[in-house]
């Protein structure tokens, strides 16, 4: 696998102008790239807040949650549904069971990201397999069918989910697929390439930001675009599998977190040399524990174990630097607090929790 390399980029560049699709053809293999929509919910952390003797002094925590869809139409006639970008897993399925969605927000927004029904597809057919995925949080079973798909052609297998448990939307998963991780069939990704689509298993990712509007991101099949990204592409080897598991993902070296703070000299933390993978299926940042509690002890916080998260103040200057090999991706503060407000004071929560995966803000792209 050390053959295999992930550039990513230092930043996103705004710009107004999305690349449109290509048109399909069995001649000519290049690019395909379709827009990025953010799906951003607001709630509150109500079930992680301890009882308070006074309202006054009860945390009133807004979490702000992003998941990046794309959409697919599925079948024949066609059928309209967004799904999850998740670089954190392979396989591609629909239809999630709206009624175990979750909440009330969770069910209505599950039933606006549009069904997939394959008994209303001329072009259907039931595919041998059947499966089950369980994620972080939610797990789905699935029939797997075939059946055209606007990305990447005809007849291409994926899950039918027969029932799911807090999922409100479809993944498209576009960690390794069949000769890697073994998933039985080709993957959405493999078919891209196997019909003549896209030239090379290349993809760009470009999230978006928070200040653009919904459908700014960007992702592409076969190439990069390099208008999504400002500076040079730098590479790291991708890893195998880690902490004893078989499936490949985008395991890269970090090699040190540091932390550069207005009017303090520059620091890079002991023990902050681990793997790391991408994911954009994730919302959170996750490090170890020890690293953690450096960076709340040097932002002047303190953990509010009613959330289990560190308290800082909002106004907090500086960057989170992140050492790939010879380059450092600085990542501002801001992009990793939530704000909240305790007895009138503005105070922000890290948004950090123990473990070893990245997300956004980075772009990444895999070759």
């Amino acid at each position: 696998m050390a053959a295999r390399l992930l550039p990513f980029a230092a930043l996103a560049a705004s710009v107004s102008a999305l690349s449109v699709p290509r048109e399909e053809t069995n001649s000519s293999p290049g690019v395909l790239s379709l827009p990025v929509y953010q799906d951003i919910r607001i709630h509150p952390l109500e079930k992680l807040r301890r009882r308070q003797v006074s309202d006054t002094d009860a945390p009133v925590l807004n979490v702000t949650s992003t998941t990046y869809l794309i959409e697919l139409n599925i079948g024949t006639p066609g059928q309209d549904t967004k799904v999850a970008i998740d670089t954190g897993s392979s396989e591609l399925w629909v239809n999630p069971n709206c009624a175990n969605a979750g909440s009330t927000a969770q069910t209505q927004s599950c039933r606006a990201n549009g069904q997939y029904d394959p008994q209303d597809s001329s072009t259907s057919s039931i595919y041998r397999q059947t499966g089950r995925i369980k994620y972080g949080k939610g797990e789905v079973v699935l029939q797997y069918v075939s059946d055209n798909i606007t990305i990447p052609g005809s007849d291409t297998v994926f899950g039918y989910a027969t029932d799911s448990v807090d999922l409100n939307r479809g993944i498209l998963g576009l960690s390794f697929g069949e000769a890697v991780n073994n998933t039985g069939y080709p993957t959405v990704v493999d078919e891209m390439k196997a019909q003549n689509i896209i030239e090379s298993l290349t993809m760009g990712i470009a999230l978006g930001t928070k200040e653009e509007k919904t459908g700014s991101g960007l992702i592409s099949f076969g190439g990069v675009d390099t208008k999504k990204f400002s500076g040079n592409l730098h590479s790291a080897p991708i890893l195998g599998p880690q902490n004893g598991e078989n499936l490949y993902r985008y395991w890269v070296q970090l090699d040190s977190v540091g932390l550069s703070k207005s009017g303090s000299s520059a620091k890079t933390y002991s023990n902050s040399n681990f793997p790391v993978f991408f994911d954009t299926g994730a919302t959170l940042s996750y490090l170890p524990s020890a690293v953690v509690d450096s960076l709340g002890s040097d932002l002047g916080g303190r953990l509010d174990s009613s959330v289990n998260m560190y308290v800082v103040p909002c106004d907090t200057q500086g960057t989170i630097d992140f050492k790939f090999g010879d380059y450092t991706m600085k990542v501002p503060l801001s992009e990793f607090i939530w704000q909240g407000l305790r007895a009138r004071r503005r105070q922000g929560y890290r948004r950090f929790l123990p473990s070893w995966r990245l997300i956004s803000p980075f772009d990444i792209c895999r070759f």
